[in-house]
């Protein structure tokens, strides 16, 4: 017996390692089928608090550079107003 016989060849078919058996979907469901949640309708997802307030910076950021005819090299001054400006009317 060769030291190679003993080692299992990953490649070969019926294996977890068969790039053939895999690509024609052998092997286990996905969990989420399993589970039947893969007919569930994807919904689109809410905004969060983060997003919402990351936008109205980004606009009001827009808006400042607007008033200044987009000038370069004041964008970063722009941002950090907006965000002070964004902040102060938050809760």
């Amino acid at each position: 017996m060769k030291s190679t016989d003993a080692v299992q060849d990953s490649s070969a078919p019926g294996t977890s390692h068969d790039p053939l058996a895999r690509a024609a979907g052998a092997g286990p469901a996905p969990a989420a089928a399993r589970c039947g949640l893969d007919a569930l309708p994807i919904l689109p997802q809410a905004p969060t608090r983060v997003a919402l307030c990351q936008s109205m910076v980004r606009e009001a950021a827009y808006f400042r550079a607007l008033q200044r005819g987009f000038a370069p090299g004041r964008e970063i001054d722009d941002w950090l107003a907006a965000e002070l400006e964004i902040g102060s009317r938050l809760p």
